[in-house]
């Protein structure tokens, strides 16, 4: 319930570090006493029925490894895009810049054609960038969701002060059916 909740028209997998390593180490757990015993269907029946595990881990030797990599600290804004964008290809990636989210390269064209948001001139490393205001940001979401994309959230956190600011993927937002976000948050 943490970690995936359903909204109308989708559902959000909230990237909460804190709960998603106590997920971590409670299954490690489990598995290190599953792994006693013939036990092999009881944990693929486990990894079909939480489907949305997939979203924040792969498996590795039975383990759960994050998805995500850290986001480089030193380097750039588009280091940090960039490995964001390698994770989650299919979603439209937007990153929390002040009081402002931004999109860039291909997702920032795609908005463009498909919703009418002007381009800016770009940040240093992109072709394209289009942002929005924080306090427009929800309407922007509803409208990505309508027409079928996924959202990828990016936000600044607390951390070093320095040329790029610390950020953490924050929210993916699948838009799904009803009943498919029923079989997602069970």
């Amino acid at each position: 319930e943490q970690l995936v909740r359903p909204v109308a028209g989708a559902v959000v997998f909230m990237h909460d570090a804190a709960a998603l390593a106590s997920l971590r180490a409670s299954w490690a757990s489990s598995l290190a006493h599953l792994e006693r015993a013939n036990s092999y269907r009881l944990r693929q029946a486990l990894r079909d029925r939480y489907v949305w595990l997939t979203h924040f881990f792969h498996l590795d030797e039975g383990l759960l490894a994050p998805r995500v990599e850290p986001l480089p600290i030193a380097g750039s804004l588009k280091a940090q895009y960039d490995v964001v964008r390698r994770t989650y290809p299919e979603a439209l990636v937007w990153c929390q810049v002040g009081c402002f989210y931004e999109c860039y390269d291909a997702g920032a064209e795609w908005v463009r054609q498909h919703l009418g948001l002007a381009l800016a001139p770009p940040r240093r490393g992109f072709a394209y960038q289009c942002g929005v205001p924080g306090r427009v940001w929800p309407g922007l979401v509803r409208r990505l969701l309508w027409v079928g994309r996924p959202v990828c959230v990016v936000r600044e956190i607390e951390g070093p002060v320095g040329p790029v600011r610390p950020r953490c993927v924050a929210e993916y937002w699948q838009p799904v059916t009803k009943d498919a976000a029923r079989t997602l948050t069970e």
